[in-house]
């Protein structure tokens, strides 16, 4: 394959029972505009862009996969001998996703090798997630009041999560307790319980989003009172969070744009029906409380979300030029525009581009273009 300044994409996406079926789902855009479009009885909930093993993109029209030609050339795509250091999607949920947390890279090393069928790669997943359109979450522990006053109102939830045996318990030994107790739970007990909250329930968005994920998972999973313990977020377009490793989150619904490490290890405990792993998430939790910090964009020309982690960044594209960093380019509305010494280029929405690091290229947004790259300092 021949040294290109970029490299137009097709990529993959994820049909997750989650996932949207709308006709008008921004994945169904994006995939009629040249990538995996899915059939229209099918949920479309995830559109992969990057060289993961479980769905490298594709380069067109070579459809060599960007993963085989980061191998052949590793030097000029990617500057480093290793892996592309990471994933970039658009998640698109009419549901909720599971209770889930992200290991860290000693955990996932552990879990990889104990059973790779489940958690498929080595490597940590931070995960940056901005709000495209209706975004709603459930992310880390509440503080502890707000915990106990629920408890004070729905006595039955109390009990579930062990009643007397948390008298005398406080801080992160008695959420640990509490948490640990719901998510062990016998399913019958569960089902009473649910019928309990159910009864006393009120009008709060806590208690609407109880009653909902009853609705759709029944009233046997412990899942469904997450929102008695985790923060229930509702972020504005453009505003995005941030997830360390170990912090337990769901995702409601929305459109979602998504950064990640290179990684697909997820350890899972409710709201699925997929594997789910209730010990290990409980015993690598931080349990750390309090309200979550939303992340913006900073205020400069070519604005970009500040995170803790050189796996890698995302910022809003209007002039840029290239760093010498591997990216992906989206463009989600109007035109990108690519300049490099020899050759132009436009691209219309719908697009995806790999720019190698060892490319020079100046880009131009028209419209909404997210471009995602290697942090700053990333050593694989």
């Amino acid at each position: 394959m021949s040294r290109q300044p970029w490299y137009l994409l097709r990529c993959t996406v994820q049909r997750y029972k989650w996932g949207s079926q709308a006709s008008d789902s921004i994945l169904r855009r994006l995939a009629a505009a040249g990538h995996d479009e899915p059939a229209l009885d099918e949920p479309v909930a995830e559109l992969w862009m990057g060289a993961h093993p479980s769905a490298p993109s594709m380069i067109i029209p070579d459809l060599l996969s960007l993963r085989d030609a980061i191998h052949t050339d590793p030097q000029y795509m990617i500057e480093s001998t290793g892996e592309l250091s990471f994933l970039f999607k658009v998640l698109h949920a009419d549901a909720p996703l599971s209770i889930q947390a992200h290991p860290d890279r000693e955990l996932a090393r552990v879990l990889h090798a104990k059973d790779p069928a489940n958690y498929p790669d080595a490597n940590h997943k931070p995960e940056l997630a901005v709000c495209l359109k209706d975004m709603h979450a459930l992310v880390g522990f509440r503080d502890l009041g707000e915990i106990e006053s629920f408890f004070q109102r729905l006595k039955a939830l109390r009990e579930l999560c062990g009643g007397s045996t948390l008298d005398g318990l406080a801080g992160t030994e008695f959420l640990r307790a509490a948490y640990a107790r719901l998510m062990k739970a016998q399913a019958e007990e569960v089902a009473r319980t649910a019928g309990l909250v159910r009864a006393a329930a009120g009008s709060s968005k806590e208690d609407n989003c109880f009653l909902d994920l009853a609705h759709r998972y029944g009233d046997r999973d412990p899942g469904i009172f997450a929102p008695y313990f985790l923060n229930l977020m509702e972020l504005a377009p453009g505003e995005g969070i941030f997830l360390g490793p170990n912090e337990p989150h769901s995702y409601l619904g929305g459109e979602i744009l998504e950064c990640m490490a290179s990684s697909d290890n997820v350890v899972r405990a409710g709201l699925t029906p997929k594997f789910c792993d209730v010990d290990t998430l409980l015993s690598m939790l931080t349990y750390k409380t309090g309200r979550h910090s939303i992340v913006h964009l900073t205020e400069e020309a070519n604005p970009f979300y500040e995170i803790p982690v050189s796996d890698f960044a995302l910022r809003r594209v209007y002039n840029v030029q290239s760093r010498g960093l591997p990216g992906i380019a989206l463009v989600l509305s109007g035109e990108l525009h690519l300049t490099d010494n020899h050759r132009t280029g436009c691209f219309p929405a719908g697009s995806a581009l790999f720019i190698p690091a060892g490319a020079k290229v100046d880009m131009r947004g028209e419209g909404s273009t997210y471009f995602c790259e290697t942090g700053p300092g990333f050593q694989s």
